[in-house]
């Protein structure tokens, strides 16, 4: 007889074939030889994700630990979400943004292990820190953002997007306008859809934002849970869905982010803050770059509306109570736009916010 040393697995089926390749790679994610050794006793712990399909998991063994997210097996051609956070994260980190290091990673079955960055969002420490240092700890993430934005563009190639290579005037019609008009007015209240009728303001606010930007790479979704601490320092993650577009459009994600209810006045001051150093370090003038910043404010808020609606019709109701503080956010980014422009988007936001005023619903 012969004994076969190692772990053996049947790859019978598609779930199985994951938990055969997810034990290999964390062999490698662990540093290989050394890690072997503990090759049967790896943990998997599930983590609670948010709105994305995905899931996460953290890897143990030996007292260290990794973060595995797992897309899914691959099917069909090009670009996929697991390509895009392989080769994202990657460029990223080469140009000294602050990602986490990707360990691991095999695109077929989807699987990239990460370093463990914990569990502490910029969220829970604003939520909890005092004001002092709330601010200093968001000019930090401003200063990356911007950092982020203008280095990171620097050598990015388009083919690593797996959803559009940049953000365009079409991405902002259909995906942040119309969006909010099916999802959140229509979807989510019972309303009629708006976008017909809102049709030529839309395309007033996609021709305001390509005519300010400030032409750099983007992360697109950076809020305060897609931003970790860990010793002292931050680090981005969720970065897969990078392209190039207006660096303003994450500075405005970061100010106006609904988990976070920065009060007006500390807003006011942060984003004076980001305005300075961004024309500081594009050379841009600080007008163009503030009225880039107001529009693409109110593009991400109709996205976030959007997304609430949608992710809350998937059952994924815990999105719902941010929803209130979105609306007060929307009346809030139209005021800073000269009173001319939208007004049948100012009626609407007008409406949203008493509507949830008389049920009790009413952002802080």
């Amino acid at each position: 007889a012969y004994f076969a040393p190692g772990c053996w697995a049947d790859l019978g089926t598609p779930d199985r074939y994951l938990d055969a390749a997810a034990r290999h790679l964390a062999v490698e994610a662990f540093g290989g030889a050394a890690a072997a050794v503990h090759r049967c006793r790896i943990d998997f712990s599930p983590l609670a994700g948010d709105g994305s399909q995905r899931r996460w998991f953290r890897v143990s063994t030996g007292g260290a630990a990794r973060i595995m997210a797992s897309h899914g097996i691959r099917c069909g051609q090009g670009t996929q979400e697991v390509d895009s956070f392989v080769d994202i994260g990657r460029h990223l980190a080469s140009c000294r943004v602050p990602v986490p290091k990707i360990c691991s990673f095999d695109r077929f079955s989807g699987l990239v292990f990460t370093e463990d960055l914990g569990d502490r969002h910029l969220q829970a420490a604003v939520i909890k820190g005092p004001l002092q240092r709330v601010l200093f700890l968001y000019r930090r993430v401003i200063d990356a953002a911007i950092h982020m934005g203008l280095d990171g563009a620097e050598g990015f190639d388009p083919i690593w997007t797996w959803q559009s290579p940049r953000y365009d005037r079409n991405l902002i019609l259909e995906k942040e306008c119309r969006y909010f008009c099916e999802a959140f007015v229509a979807g989510h209240l019972g309303r009629a859809n708006p976008f017909r009728e809102l049709e030529a303001e839309f395309c007033l606010l996609a021709d305001r934002i390509e005519n300010h930007a400030v032409e750099g790479f983007i992360h697109r979704d950076l809020q305060s849970r897609n931003i970790m601490l860990k010793a002292g320092e931050i680090y981005f993650i969720d970065f897969q869905g990078g392209r190039t577009g207006p660096v303003q459009y994450d500075l405005a994600s970061l100010l106006i982010d609904p988990y976070v209810h920065l009060a007006p006045e500390y807003r006011r001051a942060l984003t004076a803050y980001a305005m300075d150093r961004l024309s500081e370090l594009s050379g841009k003038p600080q007008s163009r770059c503030l009225a880039g910043f107001r529009y693409c404010a109110l593009s991400r808020n109709l996205q976030i509306l959007g997304a609430f609606g949608f992710l809350t019709a998937l059952g994924k109701t815990w999105f719902e109570t941010a929803i209130p503080h979105a609306v007060t956010n929307l009346n809030r980014v139209l005021a800073d736009l000269p009173k001319e422009e939208f007004p049948g988007l100012r009626v609407l936001a007008r409406a949203l916010r008493e509507d949830f005023a008389r049920s009790g619903r009413k952002g802080e």
